[in-house]
This record gives C-alpha cells, structure tokens and sequence, in this order.
C-alpha cells in the first residue's frame, strides 16, 4: 500500500527525485522521463558485476579487459586498427549464454575484429524492474570502455558496432548516447535485436533505443506482442514475418518455457546466420505486414531492399523505415522470396477459394519448395498475388503444382493463369492451367514470361 502511495505521488510531482552517482560513470535520477513506476535507480557497480571479455583471432579465447587497466590492455590482443564489436546480453543471461558465444565465433569467422563481450550477469538477474535500471549503469560502463580504448589505440567511436539483445538492445543505446553527449562523436552502428519492450514501449528517446544513438542504428522486431518492443527505434528497422509469431516456434514439443521465449530469441538467432550465410536475407520495404504478405511491396528494382541483420549497415543512408520479410521455421532461415498470382475464372459452378492452398515450385536445378497458403479469400474472376517464402535456390523456374485443400464434392477453385516473379531479377515465369484445383492437384509447366491464356 505504501508503494502504491510513493508511485502515485511520484506520479503527481509531490514526491522529488532521487540520485545515485558511482563516479566515473556519472550520476543517475528517477526524473523525468526515468520517473517509471516500479523502476527503481542502478544498483552499484559492486552489484551488477560488469566485466568485459576480449576475444580476436590471434587469440580466440578469453581475455579481460577493462576501462582503466593499461597493462592488462597492452597484454592483449586488441588491435586498434581493426573493428570492434561490443555484444550485450539481454535478462537473466551473462556472457556465458550459448548464443554470445555463437555469435562470437561467426564474427570472427566472417572478418579480423576485436570482440568484447560485456558480461553483466549479476545485474541482469532477479527482478526484471531492477535488470531495468541497471541497463543505464552497463550502457555508461561500455561507453567508458570505448572512450579509454580510443585514447589508448587512437581509433574512435565510429570503427565500434554494439549489438545488443533484448534488455542489451537498450544497454547499446545507453552506450551510444552517453558517447554522443560526453564526446560530441557517435559510434559506428548499433543493432539492437528485439530490444525489450515493458518499460520501454513509447518512451522518451532517452529512455530507449533510437536513431540518435549512433551513426547507423537497425533493429529487428520479433516479439512486438510479448517480450519485444513494438516501438519503431532504428533507422531501419526489420520485421521478420511480421515481428510477432515466428515460424516454428509453436511447438509445445519444446516445452512451455522454450516456447514462450522463442519468438524473441529468433532475433539473435537470425543475426547470426546472417554474419556467414551466403543468402542475402533481403527485407522489403512496407506499410504493413498484410501489404507485403498481399504483394503490394515486391519492388526491389526501384526500391532498396536491404538485407537484415549484419549487412544491412550496406545500406546505411539509403534505406530507411520499415522493412518486412519471411524467414524458415528452422535453420538455415533465410530464405528466398517470390510472389505468385492466381487468376481465377467466372465458370458458374467455381471461381475463388477461401481454403489452404499449397503449391509446389520445380525448377532447372532438380529441387522444389512446398508452399503453403493459410486459407486465402481468393475471388472469382480476380487476380489475386501473395508472397510465398521459397527455401532453396531453384534456378530457373520449369514447373508448379497447385493444391487446392478443399475436402468437399464439388471443387470451388476455377483457376486460369499463375504468375510467379522472383524477388531478384526481372525474370517472370506463368503457366495456363485453365482447370478445377482440388486436393489432388494440377501440375503445369512454367514458361519465361507473362504468357496469354
């Protein structure tokens, strides 16, 4: 009862802020926009127990660094002249979390950089409002750390990526900002993967991860509705399959716990794969979810598409807003992109389907992708276009399959023409069925370009 009386007249302005400073690290209030209800100040350095973990490829395992320690930096391998990259784990994970350290290994397979690990464990555990503020104490540490690197090897802020996750997402904005307003400099890049939502979600641009933060900063959403904030925060920000319910991750098989969280931990899984794959995981930029999934956005020759996750910096000050794209219910989950259109006939006794429809696309390399349509409200005598994810690079397109998943007597699905337009390119393939699509399905082949049925 007594903390709901201190938050409501806190609320009011009737009860003042409180301070706490550690030292270098600066001082930190409960003001105005940091006035959130239940969020308490940083807990101090001694508590949150933040440390920093060097690793390079000359020397792949653990080092400790710190933002004061010359020696121990001259007895590292840290190399001024190279990139860093600075990781930030999210609630109730440390440094030690498997994907910190698979994230590691593909960054330093994929270039010769500098990773720093920011291991603050202790402080990211317990209480979620606690792991809250103390993101802004961890977000002060690494920016201290970028300022004594800086003076020690002369690189600066803009030669730093900090990709933080969930709760780290904001820890990197933290960085960024405190660097910007102590240096008048900003750092290179920030990725914040799915950055936490309560406490966050609308807040002040202080408060939360925003474009101010660095140079370039991309965000990946994909758990808006639960764990993830939905608030736009980046340049670019990127929307995997519509940045709320990912692809296999509904399998109770799992258990409840993993299934709960993996939405969200899809963000850094993604990131990851994207550091060494060869697919370009390319984004399309959009209004919404329905508009890309309809078709509306699959101009990639006079639009930008940029990749998501590691290469989207490629894009940096072409792209901006928001993005979209499919990913795969497993790994790899990069995929490719077409879009199909179904051009239905005016026959009394069918023309459109409100049903599953799957297809099957055959191509020159001897693979073929399944595809499956949730229920489609399909028209008669209309032309309707979706974006269908395709898993494997097919070469040019030969033939299609169509699947009509109607279980009644009488098939309700007259189909005349499909077209399917592959992302890349400006090939375009289409096929005459002229025929009634049931369960069993029509094959037909596909020829180059928009042919006359």
């Amino acid at each position: 009862m007594l903390v709901h009386i201190s938050i409501t007249l806190s609320i009011l302005g009737l009860v003042s802020s409180d301070q706490v400073c550690y030292g270098k690290y600066g001082c930190f209030s409960d003001a105005s926009p940091f006035s959130r209800p239940f969020v308490p100040l940083p807990a101090p350095p001694s508590k949150v127990g933040t440390s920093f973990q060097l690793f390079t490829r000359s020397h792949p395992h653990l080092v400790s660094i710190d933002d004061s320690d010359v020696k121990k930096l001259k007895a590292s391998t840290y190399d001024g002249k190279k990139r860093t990259f600075v990781i930030a784990h999210g609630y109730t994970e440390s440094g030690s979390t498997p994907w910190v350290g698979h994230m590691r290994q593909a960054l330093l397979q994929k270039d010769d950089v500098n990773v720093v690990i920011t291991d603050w464990g202790p402080g990211a555990d317990g209480m979620y409002w606690q792991a809250t503020a103390n993101t802004r104490l961890v977000g002060a540490q690494i920016a201290e750390l970028v300022k004594f690197l800086n003076k020690q090897t002369g690189n600066t802020p803009s030669s730093f990526t900090v990709i933080g996750f969930s709760l780290g997402g904001h820890v990197a904005g933290y960085a960024g900002s405190r660097i910007k307003n102590t240096t008048g400099l900003k750092l290179g890049r920030i990725s914040g993967l799915d950055p936490a939502g309560l406490y966050f979600v609308n807040e002040h641009v202080d408060v939360r991860l925003d474009p101010s933060d660095a140079e370039f900063v991309d965000v990946m959403h994909t758990d808006m509705d639960f764990a993830g904030t939905s608030t736009q925060s980046g340049h670019i920000d990127f929307y995997p399959n519509g940045g709320k319910n990912q692809p296999g991750c509904r399998d109770i098989a799992d258990g409840p716990s993993n299934a709960l969280k993996c939405d969200h931990v899809r963000a850094h899984d993604y990131f990851t794969e994207s550091i060494t794959s060869q697919c370009a995981m390319r984004a399309f930029p959009c209004a919404s979810m329905h508009d890309f999934e309809r078709g509306l956005c699959f101009d990639c020759v006079n639009n930008l598409c940029p990749s998501a996750g590691y290469n989207a910096v490629k894009s940096k000050g072409k792209a901006k807003g928001k993005y979209f794209l499919y990913t795969n219910r497993d790994e790899p989950f990069c995929v490719l992109h077409c879009r199909v259109t179904f051009k239905t006939g005016r026959k009394w006794y069918g023309g459109g389907t409100s049903t599953p429809v799957h297809i099957v696309l055959h191509g020159s390399t001897g693979s073929h992708s399944l595809i499956k349509f949730n229920a489609r409200n399909i028209q008669k005598g209309s032309s309707e276009s979706f974006v269908a994810p395709v898993t494997t690079d097919l070469g040019p397109l030969t033939s299609i399959d169509v699947r009509n998943r109607f279980y009644g007597v009488f098939p309700p699905w007259y189909l005349e023409k499909v077209v399917v337009e592959p992302a890349v390119g400006r090939q375009m393939y289409s096929g005459c069925f002229k025929a009634k699509i049931d369960g069993n399905g029509v094959v037909r082949k596909l020829q180059q370009g928009d042919q006359a049925c």
